[in-house]
């Protein structure tokens, strides 16, 4: 009973919604002032009942080109009602939004005593220490320049207690030469995020951003190379191979298109693990769709309040901790790919894929949807596993870079100080960016190193049963709501979620 109150409340909370180019390397360097610090004694009081929008920057929107594609973020903000990104800090008191130390305990990658039984984000004791280990070196790709990334890497970890030293971290650029920034400044949100939430989840491993020159996918994946060698040899180029293991993180991408396989060449260094964001619209994107890449959906984390009553608008508070429940997030990408092949490794998701191809016989979680609408027997199917996405359960980032939010209009008055149409500072964020860097950190963590994201599949699919099986929720996502989470591998989530590190 106590479960099926969960789902009932889940959702009604969350329905509604090789050869390189000359780069130059940066290590320990502090790239411009880490913006202004969140304003002395701010305060947020009273429960959170969940009210606020998701808002979209410009960098996230698919912007089709007739010269060929060009790939974009997958972020999302949530801004509560009342909410001054630059007035205040996390956590606060009845938000249930996540921190390093609450995504730790969700994914079992600390060792922990729940003192409520439950993974609370505000929680500061010992009962929900922050997360520690990781090793070797996680390289990051992201297009454009982000002046202050040093600076909002140190003020993030600072807040949350993770430790950090500069030579930790190092940038690179993918021509030798500084990019310029993105205009819009979506990508700096991007670029915040990757690094803030890779360092959080696997502090003491090593960090590289490599920066492209531009959006476009000659600049992006020349740059993959780049951060490949990196991991490998810790250097711009790797001519005689290298002895280092780790992961690469694209969390860019774009609706598939033909030819994007040519591409494929670039996701397969030796001892390199990528990972790959599905993105935040039905369907399937690359480079998720590569069989060369561990591709990552998004679910939602839910909070609430056992026997909570209903707020006056009539959704479910979102205050904690009284109960949490993981689910579906009907906006994450997934599906089967247009243009790229089964690989062998997803042999153990056979039979699941001819059930959901049969799926007008099947009975879904939620009687009455349909559970794989359009689901081959014969593509590469994604994604492969998921974390926490959804905006509205999302993750604290700082990000001192002013940007967009298309179709923001902040609440409070044009006379109050920080009040303005461009946000920067604190921010709640989610999209298939933030499941993406916690698994390829989590992936770290677990010290494997496997010798390719083949070999890594390969294990991951054949030990199924170290993901938590995602059902509840909306149960539904991709095209028109086609698909629903289902027992084992689904269109929504994939294999699940990990349980642990040992996953990897």
């Amino acid at each position: 009973m106590k479960r099926l109150a969960q789902l009932l409340a889940t959702v009604v909370l969350l329905f509604g919604f090789a050869a390189s180019a000359p780069a130059q390397r940066l290590t320990g360097v502090t790239m411009g002032p880490p913006g202004a610090a969140p304003g002395a004694g701010a305060s947020i009081s009273g429960p959170n009942w969940g009210a606020g929008r998701v808002y979209t920057p410009a960098s996230s929107v698919s912007t089709p080109s007739p010269s060929g594609p060009t790939f974009h973020t997958n972020v999302e903000v949530m801004m509560p009602d009342g909410f001054q990104p630059e007035a205040a800090s996390p956590p606060f008191n009845g938000w249930g939004y996540n921190t390093p130390a609450s995504v730790a305990c969700i994914y079992g990658t600390v060792t922990f005593v729940l003192g409520n039984g439950y993974c609370n984000p505000n929680d500061t004791t010992l009962n929900n220490p922050s997360p520690t280990g990781g090793s070797g070196t996680i390289a990051i790709v992201d297009a454009y320049d982000d002046p202050w990334i040093m600076g909002d890497l140190a003020l993030f970890s600072a807040q949350f207690g993770i430790p950090f030293t500069p030579s930790q971290f190092t940038v690179v650029y993918e021509n030798g030469t500084e990019p310029k920034y993105d205009s819009t400044g979506g990508w700096e949100l991007e670029e915040a995020l990757d690094v803030e939430w890779v360092h959080a989840m696997a502090p003491a491993a090593k960090i590289v951003l490599v920066e492209a020159a531009t959006n476009g996918p000659t600049d992006l994946f020349q740059s993959v190379i780049i951060a490949s060698n990196e991991v490998v040899c810790g250097a711009t180029t790797c001519p005689s191979g290298g002895s280092g293991k780790g992961e690469v993180v694209l969390s860019w991408g774009e609706a598939e298109f033909s030819g994007e396989a040519t591409y494929d060449s670039d996701l397969q260094t030796a001892n390199v693990v990528y990972f790959a964001a599905a993105g935040d619209t039905p369907g399937v994107s690359y480079p998720c769709a590569s069989p060369y890449v561990v591709c990552v959906g998004g679910t939602s984390y839910s909070r609430y309040p056992v026997g909570t009553p209903s707020n006056p608008s009539g959704s479910f508070s979102q205050a904690p901790f009284g109960g949490e429940v993981q689910g579906t997030w009907s906006l994450s990408g997934g599906g089967s790919s247009a243009y790229e092949t089964i690989p062998s490794y997803q042999g153990p998701i056979a039979s699941t894929l001819q059930t959901l191809n049969n799926s007008t016989t099947q009975t879904a979680p939620l009687v009455g949807y349909p559970v794989g609408v359009g689901i081959s027997t014969t593509m590469r199917a994604v994604p492969d596993v998921s974390a926490n996405g959804n905006p509205y359960t999302g993750y604290w980032v700082y990000d001192s870079f002013q940007f967009e939010l298309l179709g923001y209009v902040p609440s409070c008055a044009a006379s109050t100080p920080n009040c303005s149409p461009d946000v920067g500072g604190w921010l709640i964020v989610g999209g298939t960016s933030a499941s993406n860097n916690v698994v390829a950190a989590i992936a770290n963590l677990s010290g494997s190193f496997r010798a390719s994201s083949t070999a890594e599949l390969t294990y991951m699919y054949s030990n199924m049963g170290k993901f938590g099986d995602i059902i509840f929720g909306t149960g539904q996502c991709g095209p028109y709501d086609g698909y629903t989470a289902n027992t084992g591998w689904d269109p929504c989530t994939g294999i699940g979620v990990p349980s642990s590190p040992a996953a990897f």
